[in-house]
């Protein structure tokens, strides 16, 4: 399998939203100190983005679906 990295950009953030949620409902499970309803923000995503100090990374597979990303 082939994938290709390139930077994210705004019409990424909803994606980039839901892996941050995915990943946060799953810390939930393992640390009762986080808040249990209601939506997590561990990053400003927007502000990644925009940072020229940052490089917010997105990883595509051939079928140019979103599998992962980083910074």
């Amino acid at each position: 399998m082939t994938f290709t990295l390139r930077q994210a950009t705004k019409t990424d953030l909803e994606i980039l939203e839901h892996f941050q949620q995915e990943s946060a409902n799953y810390v939930k499970a393992f640390d009762p100190t986080i808040k249990q309803e209601g939506k997590i923000e561990y990053y400003n995503i927007p502000e990644l983005i925009d940072s020229k100090n940052i490089n917010l990374i997105i990883v595509e597979n051939e079928d140019n679906k979103v599998v992962a990303c980083g910074y």
